[in-house]
């Protein structure tokens, strides 16, 4: 979910434009979700970013299990495999975003 001032933002619309022209879509197949995530990233207060934990996800290559196992795994309302989640694979940088201090903060610290 976002809000759609967010795509629509200059920002945005400057970040899609360099994509884009560097051959990221065409050439590197990027998909819509990896290039809104870093957007995301680059651009929105860490407030505004929700991870969903406990939703399901998969879109192949990976996927992603919803974190509490007890309410979903151990009842066989999801069937996904854990050793697959995409958040332990090495190649996640969640451990990474989560170490990362407040936008804010980060901007005038690195600047």
């Amino acid at each position: 979910m976002v809000d759609l001032r967010f795509w629509r933002s200059a920002n945005y619309a400057k970040f899609f434009g360099h994509v884009d022209r560097a051959g990221g879509i065409y050439y590197k197949r990027w998909a819509k979700g990896p290039i809104h995530s870093i957007a995301a990233a680059l651009f929105l207060p860490r407030e505004k970013v929700h991870c969903w934990d406990n939703v399901g996800y998969f879109q192949p290559p990976s996927s992603h299990c919803p974190a509490d196992y007890d309410r979903f795994h151990s009842n066989s309302k999801c069937f996904c495999d854990l050793l697959k989640n995409f958040k332990l694979q090495p190649h996640s940088c969640d451990p990474l975003w989560a170490q990362l201090p407040a936008r804010k903060e980060f901007i005038d610290s690195h600047t």
